[in-house]
């Protein structure tokens, strides 16, 4: 057992995240990119966070009668969509920690083309900017009113 989920709970979390992430042709669902591991590690790092994802688990396994992993996708979604409906806060977990998991991924970085810039590095090159693209609104009269 790690960060006090077993290995059933992490076989929910993960088809959950995955109804939230799915593949696609270019892009791999958030179990693909490790995104589970990702959970668990900050479970690690923060474990005031565990009674969230056990609710949230708990929710999941009320509504698909412990059956999640093996229900239909159609199902799945049904389930998550009541979640998100009745219990906001709940899929809002899931919601914001699939996200973070997949978004701060260096495969995904590599495969949406984005660049990370660790703070206090100068960051992207941006091209020198051009007067000429305020030129219209300086000839413009106030558009406000003083007091």
């Amino acid at each position: 057992m790690i960060a006090g989920l077993d290995v059933s709970d992490q076989e929910t979390l993960k088809y959950a995240m995955d109804e939230i992430i799915p593949a696609s042709e270019s892009m791999p669902s958030a179990s693909e990119v490790k995104g589970i591991h990702y959970i668990l590690n900050i479970l690690e790092e923060l474990p005031e966070l565990k009674p969230l994802f056990v609710a949230l688990i708990h929710e999941i396994d009320l509504l698909s009668h412990h059956n999640f992993p093996s229900s239909a996708k159609e199902d799945r979604v049904r389930v998550l969509t009541s979640i998100e409906e009745n219990k906001p806060e709940l899929f809002g977990v899931l919601k914001d920690f699939t996200y973070e998991s997949y978004y701060t991924n260096e495969k995904v970085y590599n495969l949406i083309g984005y660049e990370p810039y660790p703070t206090g590095s100068s960051g992207p090159k941006m091209d020198a900017f051009d007067e000429n693209l305020l030129k219209k609104v300086k000839g413009m009269p106030p558009r406000y009113t003083n007091i």
